[in-house]
């Protein structure tokens, strides 16, 4: 089901420049140093559509142009066994990936389908098809989850992708059915890792005929993400714990948390917004990244 294109502007993460997206830029073009930039959004305050919407009932804070079908959005459950082994009485867990049972239906049991949904409902419609002066073909680069996300997002869609991934990670993408002959796939050598998987869609890129998909400098791909944080909204109480699998999804994490002003109908503060406390958790690699921010705080304090 078709809703009206979200209105929103993009920022300068590091100038504060605001300017219009043009329709695929994933950087300031009057910028030349590396900066993030974010979508600021006309509404200040969010309106969840109905669950029929998938995860385009965050549209509000979704810099897309359309819908795409099939989506489906996180959801937030009180647990019980969980909550009895760890001693909690208000424990609500936010999931997102395939578990019907409890009202989750992401196909690919991939968060990754909140990023693929939002990033390619950003895609203008002049850019889709494959054909046509001004249409495009995404590439992505992935090493097994975001690709099946992709893949199954776009050949659901009928939208042009080439996928490189390295060939090592190629039973990562199981499907149920057979995907469109929209969605093609390339490989890096065996023995070769995720970065020569972006090299060689970097080599693709150099014709004007494929478009990079961008990764976390889309606005799109980390506020996909953040319809987690935006589910778990109404069962915030005085603490969170994060479970922060790699820096991207920490940083969507702390941008969408800054940007809430109001959740449901009452105001944050009721909340405990300013004594909410966090802790986080994260693979042993991402250690220094969040090591990192931590100490980079300490020195603006």
């Amino acid at each position: 089901m078709e809703i009206e294109p979200t209105k929103f502007k993009l920022k300068n993460c590091e100038t504060k420049r605001v300017f219009e997206d043009t329709g695929w830029l994933l950087s300031d073009p009057e910028y030349d140093k590396p900066s993030l930039i974010r979508a600021v959004y006309e509404k200040r305050q969010i309106e969840f559509k109905d669950d029929k919407y998938g995860i385009y009932k965050f549209a509000d804070w979704l810099p897309i142009w359309h819908t795409l079908k099939n989506s489906a959005a996180p959801v937030t459950y009180k647990s019980e066994r969980l909550a009895a082994e760890l001693g909690l009485n208000n424990l609500y867990i936010t999931f997102s990936g395939y578990w019907p049972e409890k009202g989750a239906n992401m196909r690919t049991a991939s968060f990754k389908e909140t990023e693929a949904y939002s990033v390619c409902a950003r895609l203008p419609k002049a850019m889709l098809g494959g054909c046509g002066q001004d249409s495009k073909v995404l590439v992505v680069a992935s090493a097994g989850n975001t690709a099946r996300a992709f893949a199954q997002v776009c050949s659901d869609n009928h939208i042009p992708i080439v996928i490189s991934i390295p060939f090592d990670n190629l039973n990562a993408l199981w499907f149920a059915k057979p995907l469109n002959d929209c969605v093609k796939i390339i490989c890096s050598p065996a023995g070769s890792d995720y970065f020569d998987a972006i090299a060689l869609s970097d080599k693709l890129c150099s014709s004007k005929k494929y478009m990079a998909e961008g990764g976390a400098k889309n606005v799109a791909r980390r506020d996909g993400m953040s319809t987690t944080t935006l589910c778990s909204t109404s069962h915030w109480q005085n603490s969170e714990f994060l479970l922060s699998g790699y820096w991207q999804r920490h940083r969507c994490y702390c941008r969408i948390r800054s940007q809430l002003k109001i959740i449901g109908r009452r105001p944050l503060w009721q909340y405990g917004y300013e004594v909410i406390s966090i802790s986080e958790c994260s693979v042993y690699p991402y250690v220094r990244c969040l090591e990192g921010r931590e100490q980079k705080h300490s020195v603006h304090r």
